[in-house]
């Protein structure tokens, strides 16, 4: 059986995980953190997990499983984000997801293992932005202001591509999390960057593709007309013309030292100009939690927008989900009015006399 003692040093962790040189233990994410742990303490001959890469699906579900006895309490809703995690770096490490080996085992135990899990308190989520809030957003925003136009194209990209936070607000500096970040040379603005009506954005790797497999992504926008003080087109050639020092590779949204703009910057910026905009809202700032918005919220309302305009299969190209079962959790009603409407449709079944 493999043995960590305590004096295992960091390096030799990264080790057996698979990491290259230049990436800290400490810049891993918690989620893969505790993977780690997973997979040292309970390694053996008969049921090994070392080495960790390629994960397999039995490390996989077993993983899955150890969580709730380990601080994971919010049942598979939470879990899903180690796994997640975890397969996500095995892909980055050029290996196929675990499941590809056994699709129907892996559709099995996703579909049933929440019935079995220990749920002791569900995770707050969060919750979505509408075009309302962002609305208000822009109607405050000092469009002479470099930090302003920064951080609405931002929001506006983020709203109208609904690409994963991972692409404009990492949670470190690290290769790990700044390796999906957008640079300029990710965009082009279409037909001319002197008249640009659209703008394309190819992206290298996702959290669904790996940039070894040269197997990009891409999604495209137009103009705003309609509210054009929140135009993902203006914004970000606006942002483009203020910031861009003529270095292609240069991250799209900068810190004032020229590195990445971290989550927890923007999370913090997003919510004070919620704050702001709150009387807009016909709120106050005691009556607004801003908590439960961040950087994912622009994600979920973009997708819930787009839901009402496009069948599952079309917001699934949107979304870059791999399938359409994730897609559908977008396919909600958002008032009252709504779910009447929907379900007044059964008044169809009588007759009219």
């Amino acid at each position: 059986m493999y043995r960590c003692s305590p004096a295992s040093t960091d390096a030799a962790l990264l080790d057996i995980f698979g990491f290259q040189t230049g990436i800290e233990y400490e810049d891993l994410s918690s989620y893969l953190k505790k993977y780690v742990t997973f997979a040292v303490s309970q390694h053996t001959d008969e049921f090994p997990l070392l080495p960790l890469y390629p994960v397999r699906l039995f490390s996989l579900i077993t993983y899955a499983w150890w969580l709730q006895f380990k601080g994971v309490a919010g049942g598979f809703n939470s879990i899903r984000n180690y796994l997640t995690a975890v397969t996500e770096a095995n892909s980055a490490a050029g290996h196929p997801h675990p499941a590809e080996a056994e699709p129907w085992t892996w559709r099995k135990f996703r579909s049933n293992v929440p019935k079995h899990l220990l749920v002791v308190a569900a995770p707050k989520k969060k919750w979505r932005l509408h075009a309302s809030h962002l609305q208000a957003i822009a109607l405050d925003a000092d469009f002479s202001s470099a930090e302003d136009i920064s951080d609405l194209s931002s929001y506006a990209v983020a709203w109208f591509s609904a690409i994963r936070v991972g692409h404009f607000a990492p949670k470190s500096k690290s290769a790990l999390h700044t390796q999906h970040l957008l640079r300029w040379h990710h965009i082009a603005f279409l037909p001319s960057i002197q008249d640009p009506q659209r703008v394309f954005i190819k992206i290298d790797s996702t959290k669904t593709r790996n940039a070894k497999k040269v197997d990009p992504w891409w999604t495209a926008y137009d103009r705003n007309d309609v509210f054009p003080q929140f135009c993902g087109v203006r914004l970000l050639l606006a942002h483009y013309q203020a910031s861009y020092t003529g270095e292609p590779s240069a991250y799209v949204w900068r810190s004032s030292s020229g590195g990445p703009q971290l989550r927890s910057t923007f999370t913090e910026r997003l919510r004070q100009r919620l704050l702001r905009a709150a009387p807009r809202l016909g709120l106050t700032a005691d009556t607004m939690d801003v908590k439960a918005y961040s950087a994912i919220s622009f994600r979920k309302g973009a997708l819930s927008a787009l839901a009402g305009f496009l069948p599952p299969v079309m917001l699934a190209k949107v979304a870059d989900h791999r399938s359409v079962e994730t897609t559908n959790t977008h396919y909600v009603e958002d008032s009252l009015e709504q779910r009447a409407a929907n379900t007044a449709a059964s008044s169809r079944a009588f007759a009219p006399l």
